[in-house]
């Protein structure tokens, strides 16, 4: 909805549950799925830390990963 849009509840929200995962002792790494056109979905992503790693599952889908050993060095402003 767009009204919610673009108030930073996406990377919070993101940013909470990568804190979670990670405190789990046999989780290394997280992937992640966007569409290629999904822009925003995109930059909450690389603000949170992940990089881009190529080509995703299925058709028109980018895949991108955060390792442990770089969390929470990359930590951006939430813009």
């Amino acid at each position: 909805m767009e009204e919610h849009q673009r108030k930073g509840y996406a990377p919070e929200a993101v940013s909470a549950l990568l804190d979670w995962a990670f405190s789990q002792n046999d989780v290394t790494r997280i992937i992640a799925e966007t569409l290629h056109d999904g822009i925003p979905s995109q930059k909450v992503l690389l603000k949170n830390g992940f990089q881009f790693i190529g080509k995703g599952s299925e058709e028109g889908v980018i895949r991108f990963e955060l390792k442990k050993e770089n969390y929470p060095l990359f930590l951006s402003p939430i813009q």
